[in-house]
């Protein structure tokens, strides 16, 4: 009930995507080159023109994100030349490998002697100097990937231009983790054998009796030393993310890798070098945002609207419409309505449509509430004491017993208030002014703003017929069957829509009997095809890759985008040039970072209402303040200057 669109005008829902050329690649040497920050942030629809590309259809694109390791035990070790590793990378350790023997260890030497043997320690047997240093090793980066080719952590160790970042994860995807080996050999050219293990913490969950386990796989491998212009050998190994429930409202993933100098007796070993991961939340099917973003429960949106819009995580075409809007003191009215094709509740404009003020609790045997937004989203609200309620991890809004009814607050401190029964009866802002719903029978039959002005709704039966105004200006609702199929706005002016045989929106036609947007359906109810008033088609393929949910949308200039989820949470994006967004929440489903392409890294911050305070990268830092009404206050942009804004 909160739209600022006048008239009866369709809320188109535009993506906005972060895309940036791909570059770069697993190196085994860094330069400097490759730290440099990102020179100019894009946002738009799609990639900057480019160089012709291969087209690629959305089953070469499964093909090329499909996890193609063979099924693994968790933990299990791939082969030593499995991804992530390079081709590049292999090529340089085996030409390093073999240049080893003639550096190696022999019978009588521990070490392997420099080209000046005179200057370094005797060994009279394995492990045994006379006179012998003590050595180390570690890793000089350490980093993960995904199925999809992300880098989804990485510790830069000595290579300090790799940058560090915290990766993502889910339950039950496999991380492939390489890392560099070196030690503190005395010469450039000294190489040791260094004896490789790994440690797993998953902090806030039970891998098994303790918090973490240590895996040897049985791998050694010759380092050279730290200062040496040697390519150092590369070590690889494939972790899945168990699946064990967690505790914590923020649970973490640590992968260690345990290094060892195997022929210094002295050397305990130590697990210095990490990758770490937060597990992305799952949000519970029904929550996922549809056409309406931020409704009363005040959750986040985790999810992405194509073409005309259809949501990518549930396939469900789903549009907003606003037919009038008469300003008022505190919150305006609205006459607005919401179509989503997974909807199965049928309210005043028949299945599928919602109303703002069919806002409403269901109220459960045991105590809970499901609040169902108003684009028909559901957040299960759990009983506590004192009459109040534990509010879901994706919400901003808390919901306590008020008298014989319910009060719900939002982050910004506007009220929703509903009666015994869960019916809407006020919605108010942080001033107290707002709307007030009058019930007949069951069903609201008028809407009374703070000025005093009344909207009245009649119905035929059970179906929304007209709301007039307080103008005397009305917007009419007309029905076949049991189905809204023309709605007349303020203007006179009528729109139609059109059903399948399985009664999901397939068709819409404007008053100019021009038809804006034609929907096929698969038998789960997903749109596979949309046709748009110009003749542009848009498909949309769905598939499982592992954990994960993979949907190929193909444009109408051929290109494939793919967005990848789990449990209805964007994990990453593709674009037609392969370009790959990769992003990381917080328990509250906030995005808190995004890396792309090329490995550089947005980060987000918010405040306790869910607001963007902050959003940082190599390029730029930028800062919002808000005031208590919630509206920005002052915006920093990133050449440090500020604004300042006021309002009447």
């Amino acid at each position: 009930m909160l739209a600022s669109v006048s008239g009866r005008v369709r809320a188109l829902i535009v993506l906005v995507v972060l895309s940036v050329v791909a570059g770069g690649g697993w190196l085994v040497k860094v330069s400097g080159s490759d730290a440099d920050g990102l020179d100019e942030a894009y946002t738009y629809r799609g990639p900057q023109p480019a160089a012709h590309q291969e087209s690629v259809t959305p089953e070469q694109r499964r093909e090329q994100t499909r996890d193609k390791a063979k099924p693994v035990k968790p933990h299990a070790l791939p082969t030593t030349q499995s991804k992530p590793a390079t081709a590049a990378q292999i090529r340089l350790l085996k030409e390093n490998q073999k240049q080893l023997p003639s550096l190696g260890p022999t019978s009588s030497a521990g070490h392997a002697p420099s080209d000046n043997p005179v200057s370094r320690a005797s060994f009279t047997t394995f492990g045994e100097a006379a006179t012998a240093a003590s050595y180390s090793a570690g890793a000089l980066y350490v980093v993960s990937q995904d199925p999809f080719g992300n880098t989804a952590a990485q510790q830069g160790g000595f290579l300090m231009t790799l940058g560090n970042h915290i990766g993502a994860a889910v339950p039950g995807e496999p991380l492939r983790v390489s890392a560099a080996i070196w030690q503190t050999g005395g010469e450039d050219d000294e190489v040791h054998p260094v004896k490789v293990t790994w440690k797993v913490d998953y902090y806030g969950c039970r891998l098994s009796q303790e918090d973490n386990e240590s895996f040897d796989f049985g791998q050694t491998v010759q380092a050279p030393t730290l200062n040496s212009d040697r390519v150092f050998p590369v070590v690889n190994a494939t972790f899945t993310v168990p699946t064990t429930q967690c505790r914590y409202p923020v649970p973490a993933y640590t992968i260690h890798i345990c290094t060892q100098v195997a022929d210094d007796p002295t050397d305990t070993g130590g697990c210095g070098a990490y990758n770490m991961f937060y597990i992305v939340p799952a949000l519970p099917d029904g929550a996922a945002c549809a056409a309406v973003c931020g409704d009363a429960s005040g959750a986040a949106g985790t999810t992405v609207m194509r073409a005309d819009p259809v949501n990518t995580a549930t396939g469900a075409f789903t549009e907003a419409f606003t037919d009038a809007q008469v300003p008022a003191p505190g919150v305006p009215l609205s006459v607005g309505r919401v179509y989503s094709s997974d909807n199965t509740h049928t309210g005043a404009l028949g299945k599928g449509w919602n109303l703002p003020w069919e806002t409403r609790l269901l109220l459960e045997a045991d105590g809970d509430a499901v609040l169902v937004g108003e684009g028909g989203t559901r957040h299960t609200y759990t009983k506590a004491s004192g009459g109040k309620f534990d509010t879901p991890a994706q919400a901003r809004s808390t919901l306590a017993v008020d008298g014989t009814g319910f009060k719900l607050t939002t982050a910004d401190h506007a009220t929703y208030s509903f009666n015994g029964s869960g019916q809407l009866t006020a919605v108010k802002d942080r001033t107290g002014r707002g709307l007030t719903l009058t019930y007949t029978g069951g069903k609201p039959t008028a809407i009374t703003d703070a000025a005093g002005r009344k909207a009245v709704l009649a119905y035929t039966g059970d179906l929304l017929d007209k709301v007039t105004l307080a103008d005397g200006r009305a917007v009419d609702y007309g029905y076949t069957g049991s189905r809204l199929t023309s709605v007349t706005g303020l203007d006179g002016e009528a729109e139609s829509y059109g059903y399948d045989t399985a009664g999901r929106l397939n068709r819409v036609t404007d008053a100019r009997d021009k038809q804006v947007t034609f929907n096929n359906y698969d038998t789960q109810g997903r749109v596979t095809s949309q046709t748009d008033a110009l003749g542009h088609e848009t498909t949309f393929s769905y598939s499982e890759n592992g954990a994960f949910d993979q949907v190929d949308v193909t444009a109408p200039d051929g290109g494939v985008w793919t967005d990848v989820y789990y449990q209805n949470v964007l994990f990453t994006q593709i674009d037609p040039l392969n370009n790959k967004s990769y992003y990381r929440y917080d328990e509250f489903f906030n995005r808190t970072s995004t890396i792309d392409a090329e490995v550089r890294e947005t980060e987000y911050d918010y405040d306790t209402s869910g607001r963007l305070k902050r959003r940082s990268s190599s390029a730029s830092d930028e800062e919002w303040s808000y005031d208590t009404n919630g509206n920005v206050e002052t915006y920093e942009d990133g050449e440090y200057n500020e604004y300042t804004f006021g309002y009447n």
